[in-house]
């Protein structure tokens, strides 16, 4: 047995020579790194003289190099290619970006280190916005979780609030995952092993940092473009508002109402374009409990053209969402005209957010009048795809106008117990005059999405179902040749 163990060590001379703790030695053996004992007993084992050189090596390339155990183990073992691998294991941990004397920060000194409290580190952490690594039993933050617990820390400084960064910051999180993920398979399938070791090592340093300036430019030229757009897009809001109204219409079918029918004169009033008599009359009769003298007031100006006055009325009258689907959608609307006259930033975001604020209501509110729901949700579909997408409501008002289309184009809109004149106003003018509308805010946002085949569909029906003579249908038939279609194709 003397002899088997004659230049071999245990594993107290071992951790002594090699300077490290027992336990430490124990660790490595259990990652790998360094072989297995020889067993001479059930409490007696002893290691090859080696070993105390690979140790150091181990903890020389832990504290200058800055790699994890699981990448010295790839490299510790491979002989004359040491050092090249060595360097490739640095380029793909990024460690080469690491200043000399950069050490990672244990969980007693961070709070300290940052001045950030201990409880929101755990909030970054829980996000995976800080990943720090744990070494017997304790967590450490490596430099680059220090620098982004101590920018969230400026962030917060600057009045910026912590939720808003955490959710601003996880969106680039979750796309940047997606992307590096993507790149280390890119490099991987097409360059890894296939060309010279220097060649990868300058590949995976300097083209990789002058990738991290790209994409900071990059950024920065797509919040340019995409704001360019919103600023564009609040612009155009005008010109897209001009076309939600279908009064005053024709009025073929409209029959003036015999007196003591004050509700239905307002209804006349409204059909007709007289709508300083809808003004006058609201203030004066009872009406219906699913609507506020005031909406109609606010509607008749907006279909007035006088929006401050409607404004201001809103202001007075409905200040936040009510009960009513009428109500809240009329509100939203006096919020959004607001908008097409107002100038700079703030005042259209405030007045955005408003809107949003009656519109959620009138989604989920319910409303047995059938046709105010279906007036309510016109509204609502429309005002969301007029709005820039920054304000994310594109798509659900794409879904609210394709399901109003449904029904407009089935027929289960006939309303009951109303007098037959106004019964023929809304089946053969009012109803048709909207899904056209529908049709174009449906043709305009796929067009928009790119969606060419989708659009066409909803442009052949515009063309189809409107006047030859109306702007509508004009409009329809010029946008089918843009696209290559004809509008009379099927």
């Amino acid at each position: 047995m003397k002899k088997k163990t004659k230049n071999l060590l245990r594993i107290s001379e071992l951790a002594e020579r090699s300077g490290v703790s027992v336990s430490t030695i124990k660790h490595y053996v259990n990652e790998g790194l360094v072989p297995h004992a020889l067993k001479t007993g059930r409490n007696m084992a002893y290691y090859d003289v080696s070993c105390v050189e690979r140790i150091r090596q181990i903890k020389k390339i832990q504290k200058e190099r800055f790699l994890p155990l699981d990448v010295i183990k790839r490299v510790i073992s491979s002989g004359d290619s040491f050092g090249e691998e060595l360097e490739i294991g640095k380029a793909i941990l990024k460690t080469h970006r690491r200043a000399a004397g950069e050490r990672p920060v244990g969980e007693a000194q961070i709070e300290q280190r940052t001045g950030y409290p201990l409880e929101k580190i755990a909030l970054l952490e829980r996000e995976g916005l800080v990943i720090p690594e744990t070494k017997d039993g304790m967590k450490l933050y490596d430099p680059l979780d220090v620098m982004i617990i101590e920018v969230m820390k400026r962030r917060e400084d600057s009045g910026v609030p912590m939720d808003y960064s955490v959710a601003t910051i996880n969106l680039y999180r979750d796309a940047l995952r997606t992307a590096v993920a993507g790149d280390i398979r890119l490099f991987a399938r097409n360059l890894l092993g296939d060309i010279p070791t220097q060649t990868a090592i300058r590949f995976m340093t300097e083209s990789d940092d002058l990738l991290d300036s790209f994409m900071v430019l990059y950024r920065q030229k797509m919040l340019r473009t995409l704001s360019a757009e919103a600023i564009r897009g609040l612009n155009e809001i005008p010109d897209k508002l001009a076309r939600i109204s279908f009064l005053p219409i024709e009025g073929r079918e409209l029959k003036k109402p015999v007196p003591g029918m004050p509700v239905m004169e307002i209804v006349y009033a409204f059909c007709t374009g007289d709508y300083d008599s809808v003004i006058d009359l609201a203030e004066k009769v009872e009406l219906p409990r699913e609507v506020d003298p005031a909406a109609l007031g606010i509607l008749a100006r907006l279909l007035k053209g006088e929006t401050a006055a409607a404004f201001a009325l809103l202001e007075r009258n409905i200040p936040g969402p009510t009960h009513r689907v009428f109500d809240n959608a009329v509100a939203a609307l006096a919020c959004i005209f607001a908008i097409g006259e107002a100038s700079g930033f703030s005042r259209p975001i405030y007045l955005s957010k408003r809107a949003f604020a009656y519109l959620g209501r009138v989604e989920v509110a319910r409303e047995r009048n059938r046709t105010i729901r279906m007036l309510a949700d016109y509204v609502c579909g429309a005002v969301y795809t007029i709005l820039p997408d920054v304000f994310a409501v594109f798509d659900r008002g794409v879904k609210i106008l394709a399901a109003l289309d449904e029904k407009l184009s089935s027929g289960r809109m006939r309303v009951p117990y109303l007098p037959d004149w106004l019964v023929r106003t809304l089946e053969y003018e009012i109803f048709p005059a909207m899904e056209v509308r529908v049709n174009r805010f449906l043709a305009e946002a796929l067009l928009q999405r790119g969606d060419t085949a989708g659009a066409g569909a909803r442009l052949k029906k515009i063309a189809a179902i409107a006047h030859p003579d109306d702007e509508h249908a004009a409009w329809a038939r010029m946008r089918l040749l843009e696209i290559g279609e004809m509008p009379g194709r099927t």
